[in-house]
This record gives structure tokens, sequence and C-alpha cells, in this order.
């Protein structure tokens, strides 16, 4: 009878922790376009939303990302880290928040023209991890029952709750057609400034030509590389930028700033926010805030 009660309360323990750590991923078809290389194929662009539904502050999720469409594949991304055949979500800073929400990550699938009335992308939860303050979410309850009833008393209750998932690190997408799959370029030096220690570096993901005109997909990084967290960043990037990404407009001068969550940004890490750009040659990122820094392409 003992044993029953010890497996009773490690299924509530379960359960409890299961609620604390928890999210609920959300996949929204934003457009379609003729793929720029196959005729046969179409380009579909995705966002997904992740929910924090638990109590605790998420701090790393890994998903897998699956297709109705057989010949279906991934031809671009932002806030996707492949992992095997899993993707980290990125681009939230350190943790989100119990009960808020992310919205940066997306992607671009290129899949049979033929299934397009039908198609559907599925985003789901691989692992989740939360602070360490919380339980994470076990990947399985208990294989079974006790067999019998015992003969004796146990002399002591289970010594330890369920390990915890694996850890894993956490916008609009081109207008133009893309027409290959992403050419990742090295990645640029960073150039920083004693008066902030806020570092910018380019890195071009993906490029194309449409209608004559050359396109640029790039990922700009802001690094704090000093000992303090820098509490607001504005910037302002110029040159013929088209689209731009895990920013946010400061007013109508076109000064950008990361969101929220993104923010105050703590000493030695980084953001990563996206951007398109008529031509080959990155964008000039002029710092606007914190005071004392300067701009620059990098």
């Amino acid at each position: 009878m003992l044993k029953y009660i010890i497996l009773l309360i490690f299924l509530f323990g379960w359960a409890e922790g299961a609620s604390q750590c928890q999210v609920r991923l959300k996949s929204s078809l934003r457009s379609t376009y003729q793929d720029g290389s196959n005729a046969n194929n179409v380009d579909a662009i995705y966002d997904l939303q992740v929910d924090n539904t638990g109590s605790c502050a998420v701090t790393g999720l890994t998903i897998s990302i699956g297709f109705s469409a057989p010949n279906s594949q991934i031809i671009g991304k932002w806030n996707l880290q492949p992992t095997g055949n899993n993707y980290q979500v990125t681009g939230y800073g350190t943790q989100i928040e119990a009960g808020s929400s992310l919205s940066s990550p997306g992607f671009i699938v290129s899949y049979p023209k033929q299934y397009q009335s039908s198609f559907t992308a599925t985003a789901s939860t691989v692992s989740v991890a939360c602070s360490s303050s919380c339980v994470a979410v076990p990947s399985a309850a208990p294989s079974s029952s006790p067999s019998a009833t015992p003969s004796s008393v146990p002399s002591a209750a289970p010594s330890s709750s369920p390990s915890s998932a694996p850890s894993a690190s956490p916008s609009s997408a081109p207008s133009s057609s893309p027409s290959s799959s992403p050419n990742v370029s090295a990645t640029s030096p960073p150039t920083t400034t004693a008066a902030c220690s806020l570092a910018i570096s380019h890195k071009s993901t993906n490029s194309w030509s449409s209608e004559g005109q050359q396109y640029t997909q790039y990922d700009c990084t802001l690094s704090n590389t000093g000992s303090s967290a820098i509490s607001t960043i504005v910037i302002h990037l110029n040159g013929d930028v088209t689209q731009y990404w895990n920013m946010e407009a400061t007013g109508s001068n076109g000064d950008i700033a990361p969101p929220s969550y993104a923010v105050p940004l703590s000493a030695k890490s980084a953001y990563t926010f996206g951007y398109i750009i008529k031509g080959a040659t990155p964008a000039n990122v002029a710092i606007v805030s914190p005071s004392g820094c300067s701009g620059g392409s990098t």
C-alpha cells in the first residue's frame, strides 16, 4: 500500500512540474509566392509564436517543424538555430517570462505546387528548459505501476525527482522570392567603442535577384562587450533597407530598438536582428542611444 502512495506522490509532483515549465506553439502562414528557381514549387513564409503557459521563466526551447507535403524544405529562417533535425529557438535575450509570448522566429518553406491547397506546417516542442527554481517537463511518466503490494515497508522514499529536460538557448521575412537556399558568408569582424562597449557585426545569410534588382539578407548582432548592462539601445539603419525583424520602430524618423524583452542587454551578451537591403553592401548602423557610441558598417 505504501508503494502505491509513493507512486501517487511522484505522479502528482510530475504533473505539477509539467504545469510550471511548458509552452504552446503556433505557426501562422503569412504569405506564399512562386519559387524563384523552381517553377513547380511554391514558397511560403511562416511566423512562429511561442506562448509561455507555465508559471516559470523559459530559458531554452528546442522544437521540430513538420510539413504535410513530401519534398518540402526550409530555405530561409530567423531566430531558429539548427540542431540535428530540430531547431533551437533564439532571439529572446536570456528568458521568456511566465505568461509572456515570443513572436520573432519564422521560416520560409519551399514545397511542390500541387499541394498548395492543403499544405500545412506544424511546430512541436522537443524540449523546454526553465529557470533553476522550477521543474522541467519530463520526457515521459513512469512506464508501469508496481507489480504487487510490498511485503515490507520501504526504508525511504525516492531520493530524487525527475531529471530536467535538456536545456537549449532561444520579424518579417523577404518580400521578394529568393532564388536559392541561403549562402552564409563569414561574419564580419565587430567594432566597438570604449564609451559604451556596444559592438556591431553583420553576416550575410541570403541573396537573390528580382526584376533586375539584387537583394541581400543580413543578420546584425549587437554585442555588449562591457562589464555593465545597457538599458537602452536605439539605432538607425542607413541604406535602402526594405524590411527588418526583431526590432521595433521608436518613432516616425526610422529609428528602431530591440523589443522590451531583449533589454537591458546584459554584460557579455548579444542580441541579433535581421534585415533585407537592396544591393550587396550591409547597412551603415548609426547608434542613437546610448550616447557616446559611434555607428558604422562592420
